[in-house]
């Protein structure tokens, strides 16, 4: 019963979230954080301990999984947080797969919002320059000094809902057990 429960929260939580960050650009704590907590006591009254633990370890894989795209600039905190509310709700193996599904998704749809909006080949070369970087300071040892973005100054144009790849990733993941 608590995990149709769940399941119910999960979509509803992705259906709020796709709506509010198409209209205001934003995935609101208010529906994060509540959906976190009752991630947690659903789990806890399903599975008691084991429950927590899993709902615990969802949220800290969502959280693990998105903070580097989030500190490159790349994702919205809103989008870390929904993670970790679907990894709360859903346990571990459902964040690990939303994640998976979700960024497949959201790679294809940022090649085609870059392509609409005439950014493609800058998106690309900086996306280019930025590995071409990591390689010389990882393996090479070489100091790259010259900082590159990979969508240049202007982020917030080439932005776009990332919460609607996250529910396509969910819902692939509820479809497709791996």
């Amino acid at each position: 019963m608590y995990r149709v429960i769940r399941i119910g929260l999960i979509l509803a939580l992705l259906a709020v979230s796709v709506y509010t960050d198409h209209k205001n650009g934003k995935v609101l704590n208010k529906i994060t954080f509540p959906a976190m907590f009752c991630g947690i006591i659903l789990a806890c009254f399903d599975n008691g301990m084991e429950g927590l633990s899993d709902s615990l370890l969802g949220m800290g894989l969502g959280l693990a999984l998105f903070i580097l795209p989030f500190m490159m600039g790349l994702l919205g905190a809103g989008d870390v947080k929904l993670l970790m509310a679907v990894g709360a709700l859903g346990g571990p193996g459902m964040t690990f797969q939303s994640f998976l599904f979700g960024s497949m998704f959201g790679g294809l749809m940022s090649l085609f919002v870059a392509m609409r909006r005439g950014v493609l080949l800058n998106t690309l070369k900086g996306m280019g320059k930025v590995l071409s970087n990591m390689f010389w300071k990882i393996f090479m040892k070489v100091d790259c000094t010259e900082p590159v973005s990979i969508f240049g100054a202007k982020n917030k144009e080439r932005a776009f809902p990332y919460s609607l790849a996250i529910a396509v990733g969910v819902i692939i993941a509820f479809f497709i057990k791996i």
